[in-house]
Protein backbone atom coordinates (compact mmCIF):
# COMPACT_ATOMS: atom_id res chain seq x y z
CA UNK A 1 0.00 0.00 0.00
CA UNK A 2 1.10 3.49 -0.82
CA UNK A 3 -0.05 6.96 -0.01
CA UNK A 4 0.48 9.40 -2.20
CA UNK A 5 0.79 12.90 -0.83
CA UNK A 6 1.27 16.16 -2.48
CA UNK A 7 0.64 19.96 -2.69
CA UNK A 8 1.66 23.14 -3.20
CA UNK A 9 1.55 26.51 -1.15
CA UNK A 10 0.96 29.61 -3.76
CA UNK A 11 1.78 33.08 -3.12
CA UNK A 12 0.99 35.03 -6.18
CA UNK A 13 2.36 38.44 -4.85
CA UNK A 14 6.32 39.02 -4.49
CA UNK A 15 8.97 37.83 -1.66
CA UNK A 16 8.71 40.27 0.56
CA UNK A 17 5.06 41.52 0.37
CA UNK A 18 4.46 37.56 1.15
CA UNK A 19 7.14 37.56 4.08
CA UNK A 20 5.83 40.70 5.87
CA UNK A 21 1.88 40.48 5.33
CA UNK A 22 1.25 36.35 4.48
CA UNK A 23 -2.27 36.34 5.72
CA UNK A 24 -3.35 39.53 3.64
CA UNK A 25 -1.46 38.27 0.37
CA UNK A 26 -3.66 34.51 1.45
CA UNK A 27 -6.64 35.73 1.34
CA UNK A 28 -6.73 37.41 -2.42
CA UNK A 29 -6.64 33.48 -3.51
CA UNK A 30 -9.21 31.84 -4.35
CA UNK A 31 -8.94 28.39 -4.68
CA UNK A 32 -11.50 24.98 -5.96
CA UNK A 33 -10.96 22.19 -7.74
CA UNK A 34 -11.97 22.11 -11.85
CA UNK A 35 -13.89 18.49 -12.34
CA UNK A 36 -13.34 19.10 -15.90
CA UNK A 37 -9.89 19.20 -15.87
CA UNK A 38 -9.58 17.21 -13.14
CA UNK A 39 -7.37 19.85 -11.54
CA UNK A 40 -7.20 21.87 -8.31
CA UNK A 41 -6.77 25.95 -9.42
CA UNK A 42 -5.66 28.86 -7.69
CA UNK A 43 -6.43 32.50 -8.89
CA UNK A 44 -5.78 35.78 -7.62
CA UNK A 45 -8.63 38.16 -7.24
CA UNK A 46 -8.47 41.47 -8.55
CA UNK A 47 -8.14 44.17 -6.57
CA UNK A 48 -8.57 46.88 -9.29
CA UNK A 49 -9.44 46.86 -13.33
CA UNK A 50 -5.44 47.32 -13.57
CA UNK A 51 -4.52 44.03 -11.87
CA UNK A 52 -3.95 41.30 -14.20
CA UNK A 53 -4.92 37.73 -14.39
CA UNK A 54 -3.00 34.72 -12.77
CA UNK A 55 -3.80 31.35 -12.38
CA UNK A 56 -2.02 28.37 -10.69
CA UNK A 57 -2.78 24.35 -11.38
CA UNK A 58 -1.98 21.50 -10.27
CA UNK A 59 -2.78 18.20 -11.38
CA UNK A 60 -1.67 14.57 -10.58
CA UNK A 61 -1.83 12.13 -13.46
CA UNK A 62 -0.73 7.94 -13.25
CA UNK A 63 -3.01 7.30 -10.39
CA UNK A 64 -6.82 6.05 -11.91
CA UNK A 65 -8.23 5.25 -8.42
CA UNK A 66 -10.14 8.10 -6.65
CA UNK A 67 -8.33 10.90 -5.42
CA UNK A 68 -8.43 13.27 -2.29
CA UNK A 69 -7.99 17.09 -2.27
CA UNK A 70 -7.45 19.88 0.51
CA UNK A 71 -6.80 23.60 -0.11
CA UNK A 72 -6.68 24.86 3.59
CA UNK A 73 -3.25 24.28 5.10
CA UNK A 74 -4.36 24.43 8.59
CA UNK A 75 -6.74 21.71 8.04
CA UNK A 76 -3.49 19.38 7.02
CA UNK A 77 -1.53 19.63 10.33
CA UNK A 78 -4.63 20.30 12.74
CA UNK A 79 -7.04 17.78 11.27
CA UNK A 80 -5.19 15.15 9.22
CA UNK A 81 -7.49 12.52 9.65
CA UNK A 82 -10.70 14.70 8.59
CA UNK A 83 -8.40 16.64 6.05
CA UNK A 84 -9.25 15.53 2.81
CA UNK A 85 -12.64 15.66 2.71
CA UNK A 86 -13.92 17.48 -0.84
CA UNK A 87 -15.01 20.30 1.33
CA UNK A 88 -12.78 23.18 -0.11
CA UNK A 89 -12.21 26.30 1.18
CA UNK A 90 -12.97 29.46 -1.29
CA UNK A 91 -10.47 31.77 0.25
CA UNK A 92 -8.86 29.57 2.61
CA UNK A 93 -6.13 31.38 5.42
CA UNK A 94 -3.36 29.07 4.12
CA UNK A 95 -3.97 28.47 0.54
CA UNK A 96 -2.63 24.93 -0.65
CA UNK A 97 -3.44 23.08 -3.75
CA UNK A 98 -3.18 19.50 -2.41
CA UNK A 99 -3.47 16.33 -3.90
CA UNK A 100 -4.09 12.43 -1.60
CA UNK A 101 -4.32 9.13 -3.55
CA UNK A 102 -3.66 5.59 -2.10
CA UNK A 103 -2.34 2.32 -4.36
CA UNK A 104 -1.64 -0.98 -3.71
CA UNK A 105 1.02 -2.39 -5.00
CA UNK A 106 2.34 -6.22 -5.51
CA UNK A 107 6.00 -7.10 -4.95
CA UNK A 108 8.36 -5.47 -7.64
CA UNK A 109 5.00 -3.92 -8.98
CA UNK A 110 5.97 -0.61 -10.62
CA UNK A 111 3.27 2.12 -10.28
CA UNK A 112 4.56 6.03 -12.40
CA UNK A 113 2.98 8.94 -11.71
CA UNK A 114 3.34 12.80 -12.35
CA UNK A 115 2.39 15.93 -10.24
CA UNK A 116 2.31 18.39 -12.38
CA UNK A 117 2.12 22.52 -11.46
CA UNK A 118 1.82 25.04 -14.10
CA UNK A 119 0.34 28.90 -14.31
CA UNK A 120 -1.04 31.06 -16.68
CA UNK A 121 -2.63 34.77 -17.15
CA UNK A 122 -5.73 32.87 -18.40
CA UNK A 123 -7.96 29.97 -17.72
CA UNK A 124 -7.58 28.94 -21.91
CA UNK A 125 -4.01 28.46 -21.50
CA UNK A 126 -4.31 26.38 -18.73
CA UNK A 127 -7.01 24.55 -19.78
CA UNK A 128 -5.37 23.70 -23.18
CA UNK A 129 -2.65 22.87 -20.99
CA UNK A 130 -3.99 20.10 -19.20
CA UNK A 131 -5.77 18.59 -22.24
CA UNK A 132 -2.34 18.21 -23.39
CA UNK A 133 -0.86 16.39 -20.41
CA UNK A 134 -1.04 12.73 -21.78
CA UNK A 135 1.76 9.96 -22.16
CA UNK A 136 2.98 10.98 -25.19
CA UNK A 137 2.98 14.70 -24.56
CA UNK A 138 4.77 13.49 -21.52
CA UNK A 139 7.46 11.50 -22.99
CA UNK A 140 7.59 13.98 -25.94
CA UNK A 141 7.93 16.87 -23.21
CA UNK A 142 11.21 15.07 -21.33
CA UNK A 143 13.04 14.54 -24.64
CA UNK A 144 12.78 18.47 -25.45
CA UNK A 145 13.66 19.13 -22.16
CA UNK A 146 16.51 16.90 -22.25
CA UNK A 147 17.62 18.55 -25.35
CA UNK A 148 17.42 21.90 -24.46
CA UNK A 149 19.22 21.18 -21.14
CA UNK A 150 22.05 19.36 -23.50
CA UNK A 151 22.33 22.68 -25.28
CA UNK A 152 22.57 24.84 -22.05
CA UNK A 153 25.10 22.66 -20.76
CA UNK A 154 27.26 22.98 -23.91
CA UNK A 155 26.66 27.06 -24.12
CA UNK A 156 27.10 27.12 -20.35
CA UNK A 157 30.66 24.95 -21.33
CA UNK A 158 29.36 22.74 -17.93
CA UNK A 159 31.50 20.30 -16.57
CA UNK A 160 30.52 17.24 -14.84
CA UNK A 161 29.05 17.69 -11.69
CA UNK A 162 28.52 21.35 -11.80
CA UNK A 163 24.98 21.94 -12.57
CA UNK A 164 24.38 20.01 -9.21
CA UNK A 165 26.87 22.17 -7.42
CA UNK A 166 24.58 25.14 -8.91
CA UNK A 167 21.05 23.15 -8.54
CA UNK A 168 22.41 22.81 -4.34
CA UNK A 169 23.32 26.30 -4.67
CA UNK A 170 20.20 27.62 -6.06
CA UNK A 171 18.03 25.49 -3.74
CA UNK A 172 19.65 26.98 -0.31
CA UNK A 173 19.09 30.70 -1.61
CA UNK A 174 15.73 30.25 -2.59
CA UNK A 175 13.91 27.49 -0.27
CA UNK A 176 15.87 27.66 2.91
CA UNK A 177 14.62 30.14 5.55
CA UNK A 178 16.54 32.88 7.54
CA UNK A 179 17.70 32.50 11.08
CA UNK A 180 17.15 35.43 12.97
CA UNK A 181 19.28 33.83 15.67
CA UNK A 182 17.74 35.97 18.28
CA UNK A 183 18.25 39.15 16.23
CA UNK A 184 14.50 40.01 16.24
CA UNK A 185 14.61 44.05 15.87
CA UNK A 186 16.39 44.06 12.22
CA UNK A 187 13.06 45.52 10.43
CA UNK A 188 13.06 49.33 12.18
CA UNK A 189 13.46 53.08 11.53
CA UNK A 190 17.37 52.73 11.59
CA UNK A 191 17.32 49.47 9.68
CA UNK A 192 15.58 48.65 6.72
CA UNK A 193 16.20 47.97 3.29
CA UNK A 194 16.35 51.54 1.62
CA UNK A 195 20.11 51.77 2.92
CA UNK A 196 21.20 49.81 0.14
CA UNK A 197 18.77 51.72 -2.52
CA UNK A 198 22.03 53.87 -2.91
CA UNK A 199 24.29 50.57 -4.20
CA UNK A 200 21.39 50.04 -6.02
CA UNK A 201 20.35 46.64 -4.29
CA UNK A 202 16.40 46.41 -4.33
CA UNK A 203 16.61 44.16 -1.06
CA UNK A 204 13.79 42.18 -2.92
CA UNK A 205 15.47 39.74 -4.50
CA UNK A 206 17.64 36.44 -3.04
CA UNK A 207 21.07 37.93 -2.07
CA UNK A 208 24.43 35.76 -2.23
CA UNK A 209 27.07 37.24 -0.63
CA UNK A 210 30.81 36.24 -1.94
CA UNK A 211 33.92 37.59 0.27
CA UNK A 212 37.52 38.25 -1.40
CA UNK A 213 40.12 39.72 0.83
CA UNK A 214 43.18 39.06 -1.24
CA UNK A 215 44.10 39.09 -5.09
CA UNK A 216 45.02 35.72 -5.02
CA UNK A 217 41.27 35.39 -4.14
CA UNK A 218 40.29 37.41 -7.14
CA UNK A 219 40.01 34.54 -9.18
CA UNK A 220 36.44 33.64 -7.92
CA UNK A 221 34.67 36.36 -9.94
CA UNK A 222 35.24 34.03 -13.01
CA UNK A 223 32.92 31.43 -11.15
CA UNK A 224 30.67 33.69 -9.93
CA UNK A 225 29.92 35.01 -13.49
CA UNK A 226 29.69 31.47 -14.70
CA UNK A 227 27.05 31.18 -12.27
CA UNK A 228 25.08 34.37 -12.64
CA UNK A 229 24.71 32.57 -16.29
CA UNK A 230 23.72 29.83 -15.32
CA UNK A 231 20.87 31.73 -13.12
CA UNK A 232 19.77 33.52 -16.22
CA UNK A 233 19.54 30.90 -18.20
CA UNK A 234 17.17 29.00 -15.65
CA UNK A 235 15.07 31.87 -15.32
CA UNK A 236 15.52 32.94 -11.27
CA UNK A 237 15.53 36.53 -9.80
CA UNK A 238 18.82 36.47 -8.06
CA UNK A 239 20.99 39.51 -6.73
CA UNK A 240 25.01 38.53 -6.10
CA UNK A 241 26.88 41.18 -3.80
CA UNK A 242 30.74 40.81 -4.05
CA UNK A 243 32.06 42.29 -1.13
CA UNK A 244 35.97 43.74 -1.28
CA UNK A 245 37.88 43.45 1.66
CA UNK A 246 41.07 45.96 0.91
CA UNK A 247 41.45 47.15 4.31
CA UNK A 248 41.16 50.79 2.76
CA UNK A 249 38.31 52.77 1.71
CA UNK A 250 39.10 53.26 -1.46
CA UNK A 251 38.94 51.09 -4.91
CA UNK A 252 42.10 49.35 -4.64
CA UNK A 253 43.86 46.83 -7.31
CA UNK A 254 41.93 43.54 -5.77
CA UNK A 255 38.58 46.13 -6.78
CA UNK A 256 39.47 47.32 -9.59
CA UNK A 257 40.58 43.65 -10.84
CA UNK A 258 37.39 42.35 -10.42
CA UNK A 259 35.24 45.22 -11.75
CA UNK A 260 37.44 45.09 -14.97
CA UNK A 261 36.11 41.06 -14.87
CA UNK A 262 32.59 42.43 -14.65
CA UNK A 263 32.55 44.92 -17.05
CA UNK A 264 33.67 42.24 -19.69
CA UNK A 265 31.39 39.76 -18.92
CA UNK A 266 28.45 38.76 -20.75
CA UNK A 267 25.41 36.65 -19.87
CA UNK A 268 21.82 36.47 -20.50
CA UNK A 269 19.47 39.29 -19.39
CA UNK A 270 16.26 37.00 -19.11
CA UNK A 271 15.72 37.99 -15.18
CA UNK A 272 16.07 40.62 -12.69
CA UNK A 273 19.03 39.93 -10.72
CA UNK A 274 22.54 41.68 -11.04
CA UNK A 275 26.63 41.17 -9.68
CA UNK A 276 26.78 44.27 -7.79
CA UNK A 277 30.57 45.23 -6.29
CA UNK A 278 31.14 46.81 -2.33
CA UNK A 279 34.17 47.36 -0.22
CA UNK A 280 33.72 46.33 2.91
CA UNK A 281 35.62 49.03 4.80
CA UNK A 282 33.17 51.81 3.41
CA UNK A 283 29.50 50.04 4.36
CA UNK A 284 28.48 51.09 7.88
CA UNK A 285 27.67 48.97 10.33
CA UNK A 286 24.19 49.39 9.48
CA UNK A 287 24.46 48.46 6.20
CA UNK A 288 26.41 45.46 6.71
CA UNK A 289 24.21 43.90 9.06
CA UNK A 290 21.12 44.48 7.00
CA UNK A 291 22.99 42.86 3.99
CA UNK A 292 24.02 40.03 5.84
CA UNK A 293 20.23 39.25 7.27
CA UNK A 294 19.06 39.44 3.62
CA UNK A 295 21.59 37.49 2.39
CA UNK A 296 20.47 33.47 1.79
CA UNK A 297 24.42 32.33 0.83
CA UNK A 298 27.95 33.41 1.84
CA UNK A 299 30.67 32.23 -0.31
CA UNK A 300 33.99 33.42 0.33
CA UNK A 301 35.84 30.18 -1.43
CA UNK A 302 35.98 28.77 -4.94
CA UNK A 303 35.70 25.11 -3.84
CA UNK A 304 31.99 26.46 -2.85
CA UNK A 305 31.54 26.35 -6.95
CA UNK A 306 33.80 23.07 -7.31
CA UNK A 307 32.26 20.55 -4.89
CA UNK A 308 28.62 19.21 -4.15
CA UNK A 309 29.27 18.46 -0.73
CA UNK A 310 31.15 21.39 0.14
CA UNK A 311 30.36 22.19 3.98
CA UNK A 312 28.54 26.07 3.97
CA UNK A 313 30.25 28.86 5.16
CA UNK A 314 28.92 31.87 8.06
CA UNK A 315 29.03 35.10 7.08
CA UNK A 316 28.82 35.87 11.05
CA UNK A 317 32.76 35.92 10.84
CA UNK A 318 32.61 38.95 8.43
CA UNK A 319 29.71 40.67 10.84
CA UNK A 320 32.22 40.33 13.75
CA UNK A 321 35.28 42.43 11.67
CA UNK A 322 32.33 45.48 11.34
Amino acid sequence: EVLINTYMEPAMTDYMTNLVHPSFANLQIETYYDEELDALVASKRKRSDEDTDLYVFTRLIGVTLDKDYETEKKKLYDNAEDAYNGKLTRYPLWPVLSFRGKIILDPYERQEFYYFVGASDTKYKISNAVVSLNEKGIEDQFKLTAELNSVIARYLNLVPTKAEIYNNILKEVIFNKKELKGNDNFWNEQLNQSLLWKYSISGDLPIIVVYIDSIKNAGIITEVIKFMDYVKNRKIDLDIVVIIDEKIKENGPVYTYVRQRLDRAVYMDYTKGNIYILNLNSLTKQEFTLLSFLSRRYIKDVSDFLYVDKEEDSIDELLNKK
